[in-house]
């Protein structure tokens, strides 16, 4: 799917993802399942979704929607690590709030961030 690109970041060690385009729905379920994919294959449990270079065209049904499909992941929970960026014009700045309590009640160990640097440095502790 163009717009998003989602690699394993050695020098990190972090499986990330960066948009160059708005963010769907669909492009976000695209995502997670790649970076999923990526955590597996490279054993990597801390992702990173960094939407600090695009927009959000997401609802509340939609991050919902994402945390609850996060619940079939085959990622052990005590161990993953989930960091988001916002986007830097703060337009996905309540989203990401939504998100972030979301994911918390359902067990994962998520952040929010307004910067991918933030973000890192909170993964590798």
């Amino acid at each position: 799917m163009s717009g998003v690109a989602v690699r394993y970041d050695a020098q990190a060690d972090v499986v990330r993802s960066t948009w160059t385009e708005p963010v769907t729905a669909a492009a976000l379920d695209f995502e997670t399942r790649q970076l999923v994919k990526l955590a597996e294959e490279h054993g990597c449990p801390r992702l990173l979704s960094d939407y600090s270079t695009t927009s959000l065209e997401l609802t509340i049904i939609d991050v919902y929607r994402d945390v609850r499909e996060q619940a079939a992941w085959q990622v052990d929970r005590t161990t993953a690590k989930i960091a988001v960026v916002t986007p830097a014009d703060g337009s996905g700045d309540e989203l990401a709030d939504f998100y972030d309590a979301l994911a918390l009640a359902s067990g994962w160990n998520a952040r929010v961030f307004d910067h991918a640097t933030q973000a890192i440095t909170w993964l590798k502790r």
